[in-house]
């Protein structure tokens, strides 16, 4: 069934939403907008596919779990996209996609299965907030780089590429994930003097990490965490309240003597032998 509308607004904290029953649906919007304070979301146990020839979001739309938003869409200042859709943000939308700001973008992803991130390229521009509500776990299939990562829930698996932090980290109930070809790089400007990291014990694994922040900060690794190559300190403090374990092959590199390793009560700097 398809279904054409034209000028539609969803505004003054209007929360709509599209569901659909047993039939795939489609939905041809000539222009909407949706503003600020409202939430455009689709739902159902058959396909919607909302298809727009333009679009204007400055508040939330909600792909759901097997439904897409297509066509041309502008995502303005402080636009949020929700997704469960097992492939992220590249099965949940598609089309000429513009960002007025990506800085100030947020993905929430809140599946109930292993979802994969499908963000765009943005290793070189940061996205602004990253919020994982999946109880199961979220893989990065990309290099990216984020302000601010906000774990309530499950897993965020680095998954062999390389996540930029530079901003915050924000821990509830979930945790990193990573492996020896992972890479931690941990930049910029926190919102305090301290941030803290917490992995997953049985996924504790990072290629390298890299901290360069003011000097004054310290990066706070509070589980366990193994670096197979190499950890290095450009700025900043890095402090370990569980065990670190480096390989004897593996680099240990700071800018200056204000850049070191702090042992908490409980942290210890393990060497371990290769062979």
């Amino acid at each position: 069934m398809s279904t054409n509308l034209r000028g539609i607004k969803i505004i003054n904290n209007s929360n709509v939403t599209f569901e659909s029953s047993a039939n795939t649906i489609n939905f041809n919007f000539q222009n909407m907008i949706v503003d600020a304070s409202s939430i455009f979301a689709l739902s159902g146990n058959a396909a919607i596919t909302v298809n727009f020839s333009y679009a204007s979001v400055e508040g939330t739309i909600d792909a759901g779990d097997i439904h897409q938003f297509n066509g041309e869409i502008d995502f303005e200042e402080n636009a949020v996209l929700k997704t469960a859709n097992s492939g992220g943000f590249g099965s949940s939308i598609s089309g000429d996609i513009s960002f007025a700001d990506l800085s100030t973008f947020t993905i929430n992803y809140y599946g109930n299965s292993v979802q994969n991130t499908g963000l765009l390229n943005a290793a070189t521009d940061s996205i602004g907030t990253i919020i994982t509500d999946n109880p199961y776990t979220v893989n990065l299939d990309r290099n990216i780089k984020v302000k601010n990562l906000v774990l309530n829930d499950g897993i965020f698996n680095l998954n062999g590429y390389t996540l930029t932090l530079n901003g915050n980290c924000l821990f509830a109930s979930g945790v990193l994930a990573g492996n020896s070809t992972s890479s931690l790089n941990i930049i910029g400007v926190g919102s305090g003097d301290e941030m803290n990291i917490e992995f997953d014990p049985a996924y504790a694994v990072l290629g390298h990490l890299t901290i360069d922040r003011p000097n004054d900060e310290i990066v706070t690794v509070n589980s366990i965490l193994t670096i197979s190559n190499g950890l290095t300190i450009n700025g900043g403090k890095l402090r370990i309240n569980n065990m670190l374990t480096m390989p004897s092959t593996a680099t240990i590199t700071t800018a200056t003597s204000i850049n070191y390793i702090i042992t908490g009560d409980y942290g210890v700097l393990r060497s371990e032998e290769r062979r």
